[in-house]
C-alpha cells in the first residue's frame, strides 16, 4: 500500500515538473515529452504495483480461509467427543446419587453409610494417633 502511494505521488511530482516547465523551445518540448513518457512509465508501474498488491492480498486471504476451514473441521470431531464424555460422566454421577438416596431412604441403608463413615473417621483418628505417637518419641 506504502508503494503504491509512493508511485502515485512520482507520477504527480513528474507530471507537475513537465507541466511546470512547459515553453515553447524545442528543448523544452523534449523535456516535457520526456516527462510525458515517464509518467505513463510510472503509471504502468503502479498499475502493475497495485495488480501485484492485490493478487498477493487475495493469495493470504485464501490461505487465510483455506486453514479456517481446516480449524472448523478438526474442532467438530472433539467439540462432539467432548460432549459425549462430559453426558457419560453426568450419568454416572446422577447413577451415584440415585443409589446413594436409596440407600439412605432406609433405616439399613443409612446404617449401612453411617458405619462406613464412622469406619473411615476411626482409621484416620488411628493414623493420627501413630503419627503423633511416632514425632513423639525421640529419635535414636
Amino acid at each position: 500500500m506504502l508503494q503504491i502511494r509512493s508511485l502515485q505521488a512520482t507520477v504527480v511530482l513528474l507530471t507537475l515538473l513537465g507541466v511546470a516547465g512547459c515553453n515553447v523551445t524545442s528543448s523544452s518540448e523534449k523535456d516535457r515529452k520526456a516527462a510525458d513518457e515517464a509518467a505513463v512509465r510510472a503509471q504502468a508501474q503502479e498499475s502493475q504495483a497495485s495488480a501485484a498488491a492485490k493478487k498477493a492480498l487475495q493469495e493470504r486471504l485464501d490461505e487465510l480461509q483455506h486453514r479456517i476451514d481446516a480449524l472448523k473441521t478438526d474442532a467438530k470431531p472433539t467439540t462432539d467427543k467432548a460432549r459425549r464424555e462430559l453426558d457419560e460422566q453426568t450419568k454416572k454421577l446422577q447413577e451415584q446419587v440415585e443409589e446413594l438416596r436409596s440407600k439412605l431412604s432406609t433405616d439399613k441403608g443409612r446404617t449401612e453409610e453411617w458405619n462406613k463413615l464412622k469406619q473411615a473417621t476411626d482409621e484416620t483418628v488411628q493414623k493420627i494417633e501413630r503419627k503423633v505417637d511416632e514425632l513423639r518419641s525421640p529419635k535414636k
